[in-house]
């Protein structure tokens, strides 16, 4: 009985301090008819699409974030922040358990969260920091964090270039690979990239900052010595790619490349 009793009171409690949330935080921004959560909740079913930096703004949750725009981050930035304490574990169990009630984990809060930033592109760039914590998270894609990191534009520079020193091979991989995609200039990124074309660890590491050197285009004096470096590398994807980035690198600009 006693046990019963407690259980009764730890549900009243969170009752209490949902619906005290709900009255001092704003009232979530809506889009036809949903409210932000119910946009978040969408992508369970139907995940952004994506090519490069670029989201297909043809799916009505993506179209649903562009409408509420910066309207929409505070909010993001609150499901990025999510954690779940040893407590509220067990109180999510509890609750399954003994009611069949669901409460949504932090790494899928964080997850949809992300899907939206992505869909945000610039917009998101407050978000940046929240976004780079998620790369402690082992549920969450790491192409897709990085990815949406790198969409939110220059702002995300340092974050970047932070990220290409991660202990994560797979963070070392994807953060380059981003940057084959960046529009905007990305120059001070360009000797930690080098600095991975060296990277002990991976191989795939060297690929895509040799990549994404090309795609940059700048510090000829710095790049071409550490591409050409690279020629001789034992790993046969990594020649080839090489090869392939100092003809982009060169072809941008042949007279002051070469």
């Amino acid at each position: 009985m006693r046990s019963r009793n407690v259980i009764i009171l730890v549900i009243a409690a969170f009752l209490l301090t949902t619906t005290a949330l709900c009255i001092l935080f704003p009232r979530e921004p809506h889009y036809q008819g949903k409210n932000l959560s119910e946009w978040l909740q969408s992508f369970d079913k139907t995940p952004l699409r994506f090519a490069g930096l670029s989201v297909d703004t043809n799916q009505p949750a993506a179209q649903a974030f562009l409408h509420m725009g910066s309207n929409a981050v505070p909010f993001l930035v609150r499901e990025l922040r999510a954690r779940d304490t040893g407590f509220r574990l067990w109180f999510m169990t509890l609750l399954n358990e003994k009611f069949g009630i669901e409460i949504t984990p932090a790494h899928v809060r964080h997850f949809r969260a992300i899907e939206a930033c992505f869909a945000l592109g610039p917009t998101a760039k407050a978000a940046v920091p929240d976004l780079a914590a998620s790369y402690y998270d082992w549920y969450i894609s790491t192409p897709l964090r990085a990815f949406a990191i790198a969409s939110t534009g220059s702002d995300a520079l340092p974050c970047m270039i932070s990220a290409l020193t991660n202990w994560n091979p797979e963070v070392r991989i994807y953060t380059p690979s981003s940057f084959r995609y960046v529009e905007f200039n990305a120059e001070p990124a360009v000797s930690a990239l080098v600095a991975c074309l060296k990277d002990p660890q991976d191989y795939r590491v060297r690929c895509e900052a040799a990549m994404a050197l090309a795609h940059i285009g700048k510090r000829p004096d710095l790049v071409l010595p550490a591409l050409k470096q690279n020629l001789d590398d034992n790993n046969h994807d990594v020649r080839t790619l090489t090869t392939m980035a100092l003809t982009e690198f060169q072809s941008k600009s042949p007279k002051t490349n070469r």
